[in-house]
């Protein structure tokens, strides 16, 4: 009894906090089992992060995984109802709200298996000596043999692993021949005003029907089937529907997802993916997911970095692997930043990780020439040969194509398209960052300003000119005040 007490007594680790403790459980899926074995809620001094614990240890007691946050929340809703001495909800948001964040769970990962390991290993030797005293040598040897395999085998990854003679070869698939690819992302990237929105409504419109798409192959015949529409920049009475009808569109096949009723929730791209895909199977051939802009579905946690590859490539993978398992394109449309020298694969705003996770990426740009004409020119393409681009213009509301093999270069483009003054597009970059989120810390929007290269005064113009403001708050995990800038609802 005196050595059961000792190992439930002994502390947690002191390198990590106990929110870092508890995303390391939730995210290494691989190990849940030795964490359920080996780490006692009752060491956290947090009471919500031990309730926290045991949730999530409850939740795999009877399911044998690891919960997503979703099934957390809804562990939590009975626990809270349950529970005779309930602890304030709020207390537990502001817990999860770091452990739900992205994160890199390697170091935090490897000390507390470290810790776990030792821990799990001298319980086995103590339990090994209690059947040592019971003349149960041999069982007690067995018993060690078991144990340390098992601790042995904690922490090795499980990856999937393939032998390229069992690879059956398949042929890409497209939903928009060498333009848009199937099982994957694309990304479409422009200024503002330069008819993303608009071209993505066509390319809806026509999918929704299986309309012939311009091209220099013949067979350009758009994949048919459902869309779904992602749109927070454009509404689906005024500007949505008369897009898609324009260009000859089966309304009947696109469904817009919009903010929710009940609580002004928006869609997010981190949390929400399990009821794309309940609506997915719902509809039953979806061939098309568009999401405009792709900023605006990133969420509102403060702690998100769309700058941060780390960040981005969380929310992304699993996007991009919601359109492999389910053979349909993803199709997102993406500002560019204010950097004017930079070449133009760096010219897509946030990190680097967007264009990374895309296999295809087409620019849009007007004219310099022509201001009615419009240039869709290939910026990325890991398919193959590059493909060629398509310049248009738009008529009666309608997009009408004239040069159907265009040879342009995105460089070229970005080099005569851009206008505007400093100070416009300084406002534009701002309010890039407010769609993102209301308040900003001020070493992040100045860091951010470096990156887009935009003066500082010029900044401080814009900002007043959208009246923003700068405040001082108080960190919640450091204690410390920090400059934010904000702007009233």
């Amino acid at each position: 009894m005196e050595n059961k007490k000792r190992l439930k007594d002994e502390a947690l680790p002191p390198m990590l906090d106990e929110a870092k403790i508890i995303n390391a459980i939730l995210k290494d899926k691989d190990n849940i089992g030795f964490y359920r074995d080996n780490v006692n809620p009752d060491n956290f001094d947090f009471q919500p992060a031990k309730e926290t614990v045991r949730l999530i240890f409850h939740y795999y007691d009877k399911y044998k995984h690891a919960p997503e946050e979703d099934d957390l929340a809804e562990e939590l809703a009975e626990f809270l109802e349950k529970t005779n001495k309930p602890i304030p909800e709020h207390f537990f948001t502001e817990l999860w709200g770091i452990i739900f964040t992205p994160s890199d769970i390697e170091y935090p990962r490897d000390k507390l298996l470290e810790w776990l390991r030792s821990k799990a290993l001298k319980k086995t030797m103590l339990e090994a000596v209690e059947l040592e005293k019971k003349g149960e040598t041999l069982k007690a040897v067995s018993f060690i043999r078991g144990k340390m395999d098992e601790i042995e085998k904690t922490g090795i990854p499980k990856f999937e692993e393939t032998v390229l003679n069992d690879v059956e070869v398949k042929d890409m698939k497209w939903l928009w021949r060498f333009k848009i690819p199937m099982g994957t992302i694309s990304l479409i990237v422009g200024y503002q005003g330069v008819s993303k929105s608009y071209f993505s409504m066509m390319l809806a419109a026509h999918v929704s029907k299986g309309l012939t798409l311009p091209g220099e192959h013949y067979e350009n015949v758009a994949v048919k089937g459902s869309v779904i529409i992602l749109s927070a920049e454009d509404d689906p009475e005024t500007t949505i529907k008369k897009r898609v009808m324009v260009h000859g569109g089966d309304c009947k096949k696109i469904v817009v997802i919009g903010i929710s009723k009940n609580d002004y929730y928006m869609f997010n791209l981190k949390t929400d993916l399990k009821y794309l895909e309940k609506k997915i199977l719902e509809m039953g051939d979806v061939k098309l997911i568009i999401i405009d802009p792709v900023s605006a579905y990133l969420g509102a946690d403060m702690r998100f970095d769309s700058y941060r590859e780390t960040h981005v490539r969380s929310v992304l993978a699993p996007v991009a692997e919601l359109a492999r398992k389910h053979d349909l394109a993803v199709v997102g449309i993406m500002h560019l930043n204010k950097k004017e020298g930079a070449e133009a694969i760096n010219r897509v705003s946030g990190s680097g990780a967007f264009v990374a996770a895309a296999r295809a990426v087409w620019l849009i740009a007007k004219s310099k020439r022509d201001k009615g004409l419009f240039h869709f020119c290939s910026m990325k393409f890991n398919l193959g040969e590059k493909p060629s681009g398509l310049s248009y213009r738009i008529k009666r509301d309608r997009i009408v194509f004239e040069d159907l093999n265009e040879d342009w270069d995105a460089e070229d483009l970005l080099r005569t398209d851009r206008k505007g003054s400093p100070r416009q597009e300084a406002r534009e970059f701002l309010m890039e960052l407010i769609k993102q989120k209301k308040q900003w810390d001020a070493e992040e929007v100045e860091r951010k300003r470096q990156e887009e290269g935009i003066s500082k005064r010029t900044l401080d113009r814009a900002k007043k000119d959208l009246k923003m403001k700068s405040i001082d708050v108080k960190d919640e995990k450091t204690g410390k005040w920090k400059s934010v800038w904000t702007i009233d609802e």
